[in-house]
């Protein structure tokens, strides 16, 4: 039984990990499609690669973050765990297609 919690554990700690760099990868893709739809047309910046756009998003967040707004305090951690990972890859995609929409109007 305590193995079992072990790796367990482990595989939430293997998760958390791949969906931190799954997200980041994420938001800075979705970064440097929206820099090209938004920001050189307008601004005649050179285009941003996805690696730089990753980096930015990063320090962004980094600087912006203020913590989960959300009163969670009735959920497991399970359900936590999956909120907090489908809030990092529906976000970015909500943004892009919001984006998308405001683009074709440009």
């Amino acid at each position: 039984m305590r193995e079992n919690k072990a790796l367990s554990c482990v595989g939430l700690i293997v998760l958390f990990v791949v969906a931190i760099v799954a997200s980041s990868a994420m938001n800075g893709w979705a970064l440097s499609v929206m820099w090209g739809w938004f920001v050189i047309p307008v601004f005649g910046l050179p285009p941003l690669s996805v690696v730089a756009a990753i980096g930015i998003s990063m320090v962004v967040r980094m600087m912006t973050w203020t913590g989960d707004g959300d009163n969670d305090s009735g959920k497991s951690s399970q359900e936590k765990i999956i909120t907090a990972i489908a809030k990092a890859f529906i976000s970015p995609l909500i943004t892009l297609a919001i984006g998308y929409i405001v683009h074709s109007f440009m």
